[in-house]
């Protein structure tokens, strides 16, 4: 009877799959939720007390089509992903402590094959093309990632800004306020 007390009272699966994986990976999860994909742990620095929900994909590409990349993949402390979060890093992502992402979010700072394609690129297929267009993203303290946002490369988000659901940011910010839309611009700024 103590071990049905164990695992289903004081604690949870979630928190039984974060000890595993800290022993697997060395990463100081708070709780892990089903399904995880987690790819290059070596090359992320990540805080204490990660939660993740179910289906996150975390990757810190270091090889992809015979091309190697040296990623930076920086989660600060306490950070909380919903379901489904999406994190592809080749170039440099840091998301700072304290950050809430809410569920079917991406964040990625990169693209496959670039944007602006000549007739013969648009020939090759999008898995099969570089990386491309890779520049870092920055994302503040205490941010609130609504669900279903996209966080483009090369994107800024100030520290206790929040980035309204279904957004698509592909844009620096330099005040922290209420960021939205698709294109993501700032609909409120917050005062300090």
């Amino acid at each position: 009877m103590k071990i049905d007390v164990f695992l289903y009272g004081y604690y949870g699966f979630s928190q039984l799959r974060a000890i595993l994986y800290r022993l697997l990976t060395g990463i100081r999860f708070r709780s892990v939720g089903k399904n995880l994909k987690i790819f290059g742990a070596r090359t992320m620095n990540i805080g204490d007390g990660l939660s993740l929900g179910d289906a996150c994909w975390i990757h810190a590409v270091t090889k992809y089509k015979g091309v190697e990349y040296s990623p930076s993949l920086n989660i600060g402390d306490d950070v909380s992903f919903s379901d489904s979060v999406h994190v592809s890093c080749i170039n440099e992502i840091r998301i700072g402590s304290g950050t809430l992402i809410g569920s079917g979010v991406y964040i990625g700072d990169h693209s496959h094959g670039s944007t602006n394609l000549s007739p013969a690129d648009r020939l090759i297929p999008p898995a099969l093309r570089p990386l491309a267009e890779a520049a870092p993203i920055l994302i503040g303290d205490n941010v609130w990632i609504g669900d279903g946002a996209r966080i483009l490369a090369g994107s800024v988000i100030p520290d206790g800004s929040i980035v309204g659901a279904n957004s698509v940011v592909k844009a620096k910010f330099t005040e922290p306020g209420v960021i939205a839309g698709a294109p993501a611009s700032m609909k409120r700024r917050f005062f300090k």
